[in-house]
């Protein structure tokens, strides 16, 4: 299981994705503090949770925030075809919504 971006291998720490937010032109990267973590993982699917230190920044503006995901580790990571992902398809970027409006109690 990926832990922090890191998986374990005999005892070595060894990085397999990087994420983060890419701010859009009005956002203030100081407010997209936030932590992640791997809650299942398949063959064929990751999924991740992103933990917001208040997600009432994220996609605020008019111009929307981004999620970038890339696998750092090729050697990790494989193709529905079982061979290794291309480089070109190693980033991801979908846009963030908005994730919490001012009357809502939940994410």
């Amino acid at each position: 299981m990926i832990t922090n971006g890191t998986i374990v291998i005999n005892g070595v720490e060894v990085g397999v994705l990087d994420v983060r937010i890419e701010p859009g032109e009005e956002s203030d990267p100081k407010n997209m503090v936030f932590t992640w973590r791997a809650v299942s993982q398949t063959a064929t699917t990751l999924t991740l949770q992103l933990i917001f230190d208040d997600a009432l920044y994220i996609s605020a503006n008019s111009i929307k925030d981004f999620l970038k995901i890339t696998i750092v580790d090729p050697y990790m990571f494989f193709g529905a075809n079982g061979l290794m992902i291309e480089k070109k398809h190693r980033e991801m970027l979908r846009e963030m919504p908005a994730q919490l409006s001012e009357n809502a109690k939940e994410l």
